[in-house]
Formats: structure tokens, C-alpha cells, sequence
């Protein structure tokens, strides 16, 4: 399954990001927090970059909803660096592990 992604404006950024962060953990919470589903931010920069957020392949089946409210894009897995906003410890490993 591929990953997925939302490109926000800096304008929009910091709330936009709140409020989809905040609607994807209680997707997370209601889905018995499951080891594939997780969300992450790449590294940002405010004024230089737009806010960058991927969602792992397994969110797809818990998140299907809101990644089509959002309009996210199928993209490759992601090389940049990532902060984890939703998700176990570990689950960039896991996706890795389960992708490759």
C-alpha cells in the first residue's frame, strides 16, 4: 500500500495542522491504536516551506475518511526527516520493515 500526503501553505500551517492532527488521533484512539496507522511531519520551516504531513500505508484502513476529506496525494515513502505526531514509538520502523 502506498503512503499518502497533505502539503499545507505556511499561512495555513500551525492550525491546519492542529485540527488534522487532532481529528486523525481520535481516529487513531477509536481504531484501538494499531501498529500500522500513524502519522508524521517532515522536518519544517516556517516562511520557506510548506508544512509537509504523511500518513503511513495502514492508515488508509483506519483513516480512509479524512485522507479523502483532505484531498491527500499517494506518494512514495518519504526520505525526509520525520517527526512522529501520532502513532506507536516504533511505527516508522514497522512501516519500513512491513515496506521493504
Amino acid at each position: 500500500m502506498p503512503w499518502r500526503q497533505v502539503q499545507l501553505p505556511d499561512a495555513a500551517a500551525s492550525g491546519e495542522h492542529r485540527r488534522i492532527r487532532a481529528m486523525f488521533e481520535q481516529l487513531y484512539v477509536a481504531a484501538g491504536e494499531p501498529a500500522d496507522m500513524a502519522m508524521f511531519c517532515a522536518h519544517w520551516y516556517p516562511g520557506h516551506t510548506p508544512l509537509v504531513l504523511y500518513f503511513s500505508p495502514g492508515s488508509a484502513i483506519y483513516a480512509r475518511s479524512l485522507l479523502q476529506v483532505l484531498r491527500a496525494e499517494l506518494c512514495d515513502q518519504p526520505t525526509a526527516d520525520l517527526t512522529l505526531e501520532i502513532g506507536r514509538d516504533d511505527a516508522l520502523e514497522r512501516v519500513l520493515k512491513a515496506n521493504a
